[in-house]
């Protein structure tokens, strides 16, 4: 199978057969991403929480989801879109680069730029 048969299902590593079909199939894309996300909210709620207990206003909290919702976005809400988390950004620099080509051009982003 490819890459892209895990689709969107949640995949642990103890619902693969073995570690070579886990490593294969995407799972530690999944694994990565999702501590990633799950660590970004937390900090900023923890954010939140500082500024509430310390009696400041929650303004850097509001400022600092502006990126949480871009990573968000590239991460989970496109892949989920699309159908498959193999459609999601790459976690490299040059697959980064690749995966804006990919999208401007599979969306026709500077056809139509408004």
């Amino acid at each position: 199978p490819s890459s892209n048969a895990i689709g969107l299902h949640f995949y642990p590593i103890w619902e693969a057969a073995s570690l070579d079909e886990w490593l294969y199939n995407g799972g530690p894309y999944q694994l990565v991403i999702f501590h990633f996300l799950t660590g970004v909210f937390c900090y900023l709620g923890r954010e939140w929480e500082l500024s509430y207990r310390l009696g400041m206003r929650p303004w850097i909290c509001l400022a600092f989801s502006a990126p949480v919702a871009a990573a968000t976005a590239v991460f989970l809400i496109y892949p989920i879109g699309q159908g498959s988390f193999s459609d999601g950004m790459p976690l490299g620099i040059s697959g980064t680069f690749n995966f804006m080509i990919v999208f401007q051009a599979e969306h026709n982003i500077l056809m139509h730029p408004f």
